[in-house]
């Protein structure tokens, strides 16, 4: 009885909806068999949409995956060739790690993926994209140009580092 009250407590302020369109309700509603123009949804989607509170601004992503490619750019095998830079840290794997998580919350999130396809801005993450395939190519052609000038532990942490980037 008590986890029935404190449900009852959270689901206050939710708003059912029955066969309608979800863009135009506001946050906190609850839809069953949505009705979307144009698409043709299966499965529990054609069943179910639950629109969150979602009031806040969506984040910039690809100002955001541009600054962390910046940063990926700023530690080139070029300054470990020249010796300013630790094969360790080439390509900033911190930054990398933060393109990555970037990533993964954009797939996760159908609110900017829908303001990022529909809202202007695929231009921007398709010139990222190429951006970031031309620099992967070109240090990875500089990587096999000069290998031999690298340990093999060396070599295993550029690889790993390379890899991560693609």
């Amino acid at each position: 009885m008590k986890t029935f009250r404190a449900f009852m407590e959270k689901a206050k302020g939710w708003r059912l909806h029955v066969g309608k369109n979800p863009d135009g309700l506001p946050g906190r509603s609850v839809v069953l068999f949505p009705s979307l123009p144009g698409t043709l949804c299966c499965g529990l989607a054609g069943i179910l949409v639950i629109k969150g509170e979602g009031d806040g601004t969506p984040p910039d992503y690809p100002a955001l995956l541009a600054g962390c490619l910046r940063a990926v750019q700023g530690r080139s095998l070029g300054k470990v060739l020249d010796g300013s830079l630790e094969p360790a840290s080439w390509l900033d794997p911190e930054a990398l790690g933060r393109f990555e998580d970037l990533v993964y919350r954009l797939k996760q999130d159908p609110r900017s993926q829908w303001n990022l396809f529909f809202g202007g801005h695929q231009e921007q993450l398709e010139e990222l994209c190429t951006e970031t395939a031309s620099f992967a190519g070109a240090e990875e052609l500089l990587f096999e140009k000069n290998a031999a000038r690298f340990s093999t532990r060396d070599t295993e942490t550029l690889s790993k580092a390379l890899i991560h980037l693609k």
